[in-house]
């Protein structure tokens, strides 16, 4: 499975460079904090969005709390088809740490 940073991403993302930001938690989870530019869309209601995220032209970063949940999606997306998808490594919470300390953690 191909994955990315936070520092990373950070990087990509500062530089404008096109990418899709699934973050695959829950809504309380969403409440409490977010990557700028990510859309919302949970695990839980995979089956409503999944195929069409397939098609997405866009490169496509997916993340959750640690890196499990995103993992699975991950896999998901390359079973339907999807090339350009990577897991964020360690998370919101890695990204919380490695590269915005301000953000509430849980």
């Amino acid at each position: 499975m191909k994955s990315i940073t936070p520092s990373e991403l950070d990087k990509c993302l500062k530089s404008g460079d096109s990418v899709r930001l699934l973050d695959v938690r829950e809504e309380g989870e969403w409440a409490v904090c977010s990557i700028p530019g990510g859309i919302l869309r949970p695990l839980s209601t995979a089956e409503a969005w999944l195929a069409e995220e397939a098609q997405s032209a866009e490169p496509i970063v997916v993340y959750c709390h640690h890196g499990i949940r995103s993992a699975r999606v991950c896999e998901a997306l390359r079973h339907l088809g999807k090339e350009n998808v990577r897991n964020l490594t360690g998370g919101i919470d890695a990204w919380r740490v490695d590269v915005n300390p301000s953000m509430p953690a849980y």
